[in-house]
């Protein structure tokens, strides 16, 4: 058959791979006559090597005959020893074949390959040469092309009469060329049967790996021995349907028969490595997915069967959860006419893994109720080797669904898969089938079986052996010593060679001895670098082929190999050959410590050098990431093919993770899409509409990426070509820029792009735009698609967002509540939809500081996510106790906010991790909490973490991470350290300005920061300044009503009092307090704020009535908000203790400052500026009482004061309060008669306050007359003169 196969090898074949790769299908020819030598046909190794490649290339066959039989034994003649040992050797893995002696190898092919299992390949062919050929044949040639005798010709008749008979694809030719052509025409039309685009593709893809499952769990089930109790669980676990209120246990409930009783929420089937935990599951699996299936009165399955077994890159959630999506949606769709697909909410629409993932629980909730009479099973074999997206099991529902059985199997002796069991037991799944050692009497039962399987039977003494042996009673240790025995035993030295295996003294002993055993007959080299090279890959694991390559070897050396190595390998759905479990990873990677760096740098040279494929596509990407070879995925991510395998929901985030190594980022990827674009619009086998969708694909990426003008200018290209306008000129909506001419036409396309346009614009900042193109898209689908529609309601939401973003809440809500309706009427009251929209709803309300409309939306969205997909551990459900804390803090319930953010935190960080944005989120609003609530240290800690996470992810100049330093600023503030809160949000004005320019909203906030930063310094003018910037900002973006504008004025008011202006001061307070009370209501912490400022001002101007009802106002306030124990407390109690005072209530007084100062030291700490104050309180509550006594305690309350000032102010310039400390202990030292002492401090006092302060400031010409008062005690009257003089020009000064 030369000309055949080098018609197939040299023509045939380079087109199909040709045609395959367009289709990202990877094609590896394999010819069972090709690269064996006579040595190792000497072997006995050809027809073992050739059943196993039959096994590898299921369900392919190519059987091509002529006029010879093939390699046989000749009846009657001399028997061929090297056939002999062929046959000796392959028997021991195909016990059948000792029936078929006499027959070819070529026939054993053909019945193998095809005639014995027709259903497992089912594309097979047969091409047979008609003899006719032998005429264009010279002469002289024809002997190598005739039967080699009469015997095998007759033999040969009947495999033909056979092939023929067996009803699969047989062609008959007379010419190699006719052959040629008509292999080529089959495989081109298979590849467009099986390999179609589009839903057609995914329901193949899907179609494979369930046969591959299959395929395993058969294989695993052969040799399987089933314990009976553990039988008797999972059968009553799958024949009754499990309730709420029953529990899994082994005592007995209702029946003395039975000792196991219904079970809820998953089975998990527990045990060390090689317990048999995957074998009982495909063993069960196995036997009910191939019982007879069970139909309905309508014509449907009831029963959907999902099996997955979590191995290399299999381990990722997502890649899970999107092939369990598929496998739902095509079962169902292909009995119900696409009844799923057919409703939108059954469709995964997330965009990002994270969204796909926390939607699965909504998506089998949904499922289960539309079918309820059908049962799911679901089987997931090691959980422990999951990724980390996937920890605390949050994608599936707590409550399992009545229709559901959910089986777990999870390594318990490795470190993650007792955390992972930790985890399902937080989630009250109890219900654990934990796998015991073999008993004897069940290893005599595994040995017997399983080498009946092959034929053989061991003696009773080799069988005590095994039995006996304590190691055997792992069950993998005792299938890999058997394997052992079949394969490598030789019947007089069984017993040696069994001892010798049982010496190892455990499952990585063995595994040790097995290694050393292979490296002795195969090749040390060869072994180490084929096991390091699968250990090595990126995406753990190689296909065959590359191994075979990689290696340099030829496929019967692969096949000898692999035959020896096998045990420590497996073959996932995609045909990735791996390493089976991690005991035999951990003693592969500790025997040889793979230089990781230099197979690396094989694999990407291999790798480099292969044709754009699809397997090319997935792992070379990888590999240049781990070489960090910058230049070289700056040439693969020009790959328009690469594009496309990469940008979909479950790739593209790998994708993305490739374009952080470019240089250069944006111009690169301007460059790139451009070229994209060019050689899409080139391309003809696409159509318009796939070029479309592509095109529409790039502009999605370009928005992702973030290079939103480029794919706001191409899209708009695109709409302008789609337009039917007739303008030539783009029209105008508003004075702020011009408008592309927006298309007319009633294609639900088009309104793809539209919508897409209107998102761009968003991101962009140009809202009026984006509103008027959502508002022409939905205008568009409602005609199109009716008002009731999904995709109108998702246009009407847009829109509604928009209108919330130009501050039109009350339009806004309108639309949002319409949108809501529609998805109660689609969905049901409890569905997800429903829940997100309600969220929406409410936080616009929040905004709008309605707060008892947005509680109440939260917790009915609360309440629906929790029906949904339970009460812990889920995204969703911390994202709603996440706003319900935004809601609580606004209100000032503190404590109630600090306990939502706790349960949110817990929440996030279980399910993302701790380094995830949402984590970053909730830490920064549960510090704010605890900033409010002065607790200063948890406040900084969480304010720091904040920020280590943002700037990780999203870089030091993003508008977020100056959110997180500007409120690190106010801790700062607090605890007195105002040159590094100054340092704090001078970084987050200039963030913002350099994200949003100078009128910024966040600008003005971040401006009263450090206003009020540098009025608690006592730099009053530079405050004024900022605070006056601000105020302009604000009112011009926020309106002259807003919440943050009462701010404003508040601080503006602190400025006014302390400079001495009273009475601009209090104008100032009652805008504040105006503007809150009609905001908020008149119990927000605002409102005790900004009154108990209006009493500090009453107080000043000697209103001590008006103080006394503002004081105790603020303080009933303060108290039923905070707590009696908190700061603001403690300020209303001081300001009460400092009428009494002015009222000569001194006893009063003094009580009112003592129970002060407690509350501040405990609050605080006893170094605190507040403290400070309060200690001057006091020491002035005595002096009032002329208690200046060396033992009164006036000096030390003064000294003390001054100490924590002078720590908390430090620096020549000095602070009023440091001033006012001053000028008390002087007053104390003037009455103590020590002068000089007085006479320096009040000395300092004033020339501190006029700095600070100004000269003709009230404060000031008060401590001048103490000094003056000074001077007239100790007799010095020309300097007291000179002072009154003084203070009297101050005071005209003043007035002027």
């Amino acid at each position: 058959m030369k000309e055949e196969r080098e018609i197939l090898s040299k023509h045939v074949f380079p087109l199909i791979r040709q045609a395959c790769e367009e289709k990202n299908v990877s094609f590896y020819d394999v010819d069972f006559r090709w690269g064996i030598t006579d040595e190792e046909s000497a072997g006995g190794q050809v027809l073992l090597s050739c059943l196993n490649e039959i096994d590898k290339c299921r369900p392919f066959f190519i059987g091509i005959l002529g006029q010879r039989y093939g390699w046989a034994q000749v009846p009657g003649g001399i028997p061929d020893k090297r056939l002999e040992i062929t046959f000796e050797r392959a028997i021991q893995s195909y016990p059948w074949l000792s029936h078929y002696k006499d027959r070819s190898i070529t026939e054993l092919e053909m019945l193998y390959g095809a005639l014995f299992y027709p259903e497992m390949s089912p594309y097979s062919l047969f091409c047979l040469r008609d003899e006719k050929h032998l005429e264009s044949i010279a002469t002289s040639e024809r002997k190598h092309y005739a039967a080699e005798n009469d015997s095998h010709a007759t033999m040969l008749k009947n495999l033909k009469t056979k092939i023929i008979s067996s009803g699969l694809p047989v062609f008959n030719y007379t010419s190699p060329k006719d052959f040629g052509e008509f292999c080529l025409k089959n495989f081109l039309d298979f590849l467009g049967k099986e390999f179609p685009e589009g839903e057609q593709k995914k329901e193949k893809e899907g179609q494979w790996i369930r046969n591959y499952y299959l395929s395993s769990a058969k294989r695993l089930s052969g040799c399987f021995v089933e314990d009976i109790d553990e039988g008797k669980l999972l059968e009553l676990y799958y024949t009754t349907k499990p309730t709420s209120t029953d529990s899994f246990s082994a005592t007995p409930k209702n029946s003395k028969s039975s000792k196991y009783t219904k079970v809820c929420g998953p089975v998990v089937v527990s045990g060390d490595v090689g317990t048999g935990k995957t074998s009982l599951l495909s063993h069960f699996y196995f036997i009910k997915s191939t019982e007879q299936l069970q139909i309905d009165s309508a014509g449907m399955v009831k029963n959907f069967f999902f099996f997955h077994t979590i191995e290399g890159v299999d381990n990722e959630i997502t890649t899970i959860i999107w092939r369990l999506y598929r496998d739902l949606v095509q079962h169902f769709d292909s009995q119900n006419k696409g009844k799923m697909t057919g409703s939108h909410h059954f469709v995964p629409s997330s965009s990002t893994p994270e969204e796909l993932v926390t939607q699965f629980p909504d998506f089998v909730s949904s499922i289960t109720s539309l079918y309820p009479d059908i049962k799911f099973s679901l089987f997931l074999d090691g959980i422990e080797k999951l990724d980390q997206q996937s920890i605390n099991f949050y994608w599936l529902p707590k409550t399992l669904p009545v229709n559901l059985c959910l089986f777990l199997s999870i390594s318990s002796g490795t470190e993650k898969g007792l955390k992972y069991e930790n985890i399902l037991q937080t989630r009250g799944w109890n219900n654990f089938l934990r796998l015991k050692p073999l008993t004897e009497e069940r290893k005599y039962q595994v040995i017997t079986k399983y080498f009946s399987l092959f034929g053989k039977k061991l003696s009773a003494p080799h069988s005590n052996l095994l039995a006996q042996a304590s190691h055997t009673a792992n069950p993998l240790y005792l299938k890999i010593t058997m394997e052992q025995i079949r394969q490598n035993g030789v019947h007089e030295r069984l017993t040696t060679f069994i001892s010798d295996l049982l010496r190892s003294a455990g499952l990585e002993s063995i595994i040790e001895y097995l290694i050393t055993t292979w490296e002795r007959d195969i090749g040390k080299d060869l072994v180490a670098l084929a096991l390091s090279l699968i250990t090595s890959v990126p995406r753990n694991g190689l296909l065959e082929q590359e191994l075979i390559e990689l290696l340099k070897i030829n496929k019967l050396t692969w096949s000898t190999l692999c035959n020896a190595i096998g045990e420590l390998l497996v073959t996932t759905a995609d045909g990735i050959i791996t390493i089976s479990n991690q005991t035999f990873l951990s003693v592969i990677t500790k025997r040889y410590q793979p230089n990781r760096s230099s197979l690396l740098s094989k694999l990407f040279t291999y790798f480099q050098g292969q044709p754009q494929t699809r397997r090319k596509m997935e792992l070379y990407p990888f590999l240049i990431e781990q070489m960090k070879n910058k230049s070289e995925m700056e040439v693969a991510l020009r790959s328009l093919n690469l594009f496309r395998f990469y940008y979909n929901d479950r790739l593209k985030w790998s994708y993305f993770k490739f374009w952080e190594m470019v240089e250069n980022k944006s111009s690169f990827c301007v460059k790139v899409s451009n070229e994209w674009l060019l050689q899409l619009e080139a391309e003809k086998s696409s159509s318009e509409k796939d070029k479309t969708v592509i095109g529409s694909k790039i502009i999605q990426f370009l928005r992702e990426i973030g290079e939103l003008k480029h794919a706001c200018s191409l899209l708009e290209n695109i709409l302008s070509k789609k337009s039917k306008s007739s303008h030539s000129q783009k029209e105008s909506s508003d004075e702020e820029v011009d408008m592309i001419p927006l298309p007319t036409s009633s294609d639900e396309e088009v309104t793809d792009l539209l919508y897409l346009l209107a998102t761009l614009y968003e991101k962009l900042g140009r809202i009026k735009q984006a509103s008027r193109v959502a508002t022409r898209c939905y205008t568009i689908r409602a005609s199109l698609l009716g008002k009731k529609n999904e995709k109108t309601a998702e246009s009407m939401w847009l829109v509604a967002l928009l209108l919330k973003k130009q501050g039109v809440y009350e339009q806004a809500i309108k639309l949002f509540q319409e949108a809501l309706e529609i998805a109660q009427d689609k969905y049901g009251r409890y569905h997800p939809t429903v829940s997100s929209y309600m969220k929406t709803i409410a936080d616009v309300h929040r905004k709008m500081a309605a707060f008892d409309k947005a509680e109440k939306l939260y917790l009915s969205a609360l309440e629906i996510c929790r029906i949904n997909v339970g009460d812990d551990f889920h995204p969703q459900v911390g994202d709603l106790y996440d706003c319900l804390g935004r809601v609580s803090k606004k209100r000032g319930n503190y404590g109630q906010a600090k306990e939502y953010y706790v349960r949110a935190l817990g929440i996030c960080e279980a399910v993302f991790g701790p380094d995830h944005l949402t984590v970053a989120e909730i830490c920064f609003n549960y510090a704010d909490v605890e900033r409010k609530l002065c607790n200063l240290d948890p406040a900084e800690e969480h304010y720091k973490r904040s920020i280590l996470i943002r700037e990780k992810a999203l870089g030091s100049k993003h508008p977020d991470v100056a959110e997180a330093y500007h409120s690190l600023s106010l801790i700062y503030k607090m605890r007195g350290s105002y040159k590094l809160a100054e340092e704090m949000v001078n970084k987050s004005i200039t963030v913002i300005q350099d994200a949003f320019g100078d009128q910024h909203v966040k600008r003005g906030s971040f401006l009263c920061t450090l206003g009020d930063i540098l009025a608690a310094g006592a730099r009053y003018q530079e405050a004024e300044q900022s605070y006056k910037t601000a105020l302009l900002i604000l009112e011009k973006q926020l309106g002259k009503e807003h919440p943050e504008v009462s701010e404003v004025y508040d601080s503006l008011g602190m400025i006014a009092k302390k400079t001495g202006d009273y009475g601009k001061a209090g104008q100032y307070f009652t805008l504040a307090l105006l503007i809150v009370q009609k905001v908020y209501g008149q119990s927000h912490p605002k409102v005790a704020m900004y009154t108990h400022n209006l009493a500090q001002i009453a107080r000043k101007q000697e209103k001590y009535d008006d103080a006394w009802e503002l004081y105790s106002s603020s303080l009933k306030l303060s108290s039923a908000i905070y707590g009696k124990e908190h700061p603001e407390v403690a300020k209303d109690l001081n300001g009460l203790g400092l009428v009494l005072k002015k009222r000569g209530q001194y006893d009063q007084s003094w009580k009112m400052h003592e129970k002060a100062q407690r509350i501040l030291e405990n609050s605080l700490g006893a170094q605190h500026e507040l403290v400070a104050v309060t200690l001057n309180y006091l020491a002035e509550t005595l002096r009032k009482q002329g208690k200046y006594g060396i033992y009164d305690g006036t000096e030390q309350l003064y000294q003390r004061a001054l100490e924590i000032n002078q720590s908390v102010f430090p620096g020549e310039r000095g602070h009023p309060e440091i001033a006012e400390n001053l000028n008390g202990l002087a007053t104390v030292y003037k009455y103590q008669t020590k002068y000089e002492k007085a006479e320096e401090l009040y000395k300092r006092s004033i020339n501190m306050t006029e700095t600070l302060i100004g000269v003709s400031h009230p404060h000031t010409i008060h401590r001048y007359m103490n000094l003056k008062d000074l001077y007239e005690r100790w007799g010095l009257l020309e300097k007291a003169n000179q002072i009154q003089s003084l203070v009297k020009n101050l005071k005209v000064s003043h007035v002027n």
